[in-house]
């Protein structure tokens, strides 16, 4: 029986990828370069492991990541307004707490930065726990072993491959949320559980309200 829900944050729980991306954006501004582009961005800003890996791999390695992320603060900050929850995110969190289902929430933010967020749209209440995470499989190891929940009795909810893939390990069953950072395509390559494939086809998930969906088939 399902017990607990994870869902990751930026890009899934929140829609902060075109943010972000700006944010990349206006580091390769300031040094004269051209930016990736946006799909680039999505499917390589995780894959390659850090932001400096993406800077040299599109030709901007003189910019470091101390500079970088005090321009992509600046940016964001400026552009908070424009992040908000994913459609029926909040009425997903009423129904998990409805159901007395926990949902953590995983991100490698800062959790002040998503408290602060949270407060904004009064998600708070309805959110069990916050863990800033840099390793997410370090993470759900430590969930599994230590705090002692089953991977049958849990669902991770993601929009990257490399977040999926850290669930993936431990049997995990996972959600692909399919309007976040990765292209779908990319998001198919692991083989999530949900969406299921039709006629050869991953369907989308998109909304919160169709994540509700899935999550009530599989409380039975």
């Amino acid at each position: 029986m399902l017990q607990t829900v994870f869902v990751d944050w930026d890009g899934t729980a929140v829609q902060s990828k075109l943010v972000y991306y700006e944010s990349i954006v206006e580091c390769f501004r300031l040094y004269g370069k051209h930016p990736p582009t946006i799909e680039e961005f999505g499917n390589d800003i995780g894959a390659l492991g850090s932001f400096q890996a993406f800077y040299d791999k599109y030709g901007l390695p003189e910019l470091k990541e101390s500079e970088a992320v005090k321009i992509r603060t600046a940016y964001v900050e400026r552009n908070w307004h424009r992040i908000v929850p994913t459609s029926g995110f909040k009425h997903f969190l009423g129904v998990c707490s409805a159901w007395k289902l926990p949902v953590v929430i995983l991100s490698n933010n800062d959790e002040p930065v998503i408290r602060r967020k949270a407060r904004e749209y009064d998600l708070g209440k309805y959110i069990h726990r916050i863990a800033a995470v840099t390793d997410k499989a370090d993470f759900l190891a430590h969930i599994i072993t230590l705090e002692g929940l089953r991977p049958a009795e849990m669902v991770y909810i993601d929009d990257t491959k490399e977040g999926l893939s850290a669930a993936k390990i431990f049997g995990v069953r996972t959600i692909a949320f399919t309007s976040g950072l990765n292209t779908k395509d990319r998001l198919a390559e692991i083989g999530p559980d949900f969406p299921v494939r039709r006629n050869g086809v991953m369907p989308d998930i998109d909304d919160f309200f169709k994540v509700a969906e899935i999550i009530s088939t599989l409380r039975s």
